[in-house]
């Protein structure tokens, strides 16, 4: 579960906690910019809260689960 924190850093709209990991952490950024672009985007419009990379991982399969590309929602 994803448990918000006290002190956070915004980055692009999606909060990363403490020192952001999308800076200090190469596979975070690796595997966001894998993401497809409409995945990316909602992760970045939705202000989840993310700390590390399995975090990332399971916000980034839940939305590309529910759709995103074709339009459906769940």
């Amino acid at each position: 579960m994803i448990k918000p924190r006290a002190l956070a850093k915004a980055k692009r709209g999606v909060i990363f906690l403490g020192k952001s990991v999308y800076e200090t952490d190469p596979n975070f950024k690796n595997y966001f910019t894998s993401l497809p672009k409409d995945v990316q985007n909602r992760i970045k419009r939705s202000g989840v809260q993310i700390s590390t990379l399995g975090e990332l991982m399971m916000v980034g399969e839940h939305f590309k689960e529910t759709g995103v590309a074709d339009g459906k929602s769940g």
